[in-house]
């Protein structure tokens, strides 16, 4: 029996993970936020998180391939997190009272 090294691909030709999936994927998880900060109340949270998920989109290319683009993708990351924690603590508060 051999032990498989790379992983398994789910769908794609190429199991390469590019620049730009990361940004298409961290787009579609604003987007998720949004959603998600929608139904609990917080419409001008979930129009900016639309806005930025709309201008990854508009420049993907430039985000994939500029050298600044490290730095944008890290600031969404923090951001993508910081409203994940936001809307999980607003989810859990009724809950709790």
């Amino acid at each position: 029996m051999t032990r498989q090294t790379t992983r398994p691909t789910t769908g794609r030709r190429d199991s390469q993970t590019t620049p730009a999936d990361v940004v298409a994927r961290y787009a579609e998880n604003l987007r998720r936020l949004a959603r998600d900060a929608g139904k609990m109340g917080r419409p001008a949270l979930a129009n900016s998180l639309l806005s930025v998920a709309d201008l990854m989109d508009d420049m993907v290319d430039e985000i994939a391939t500029d050298e600044r683009g490290l730095y944008v993708l890290r600031r969404v990351c923090r951001l993508i997190g910081g409203v994940e924690r936001l809307l999980s603590a607003r989810a859990k508060a009724p809950i709790l009272h």
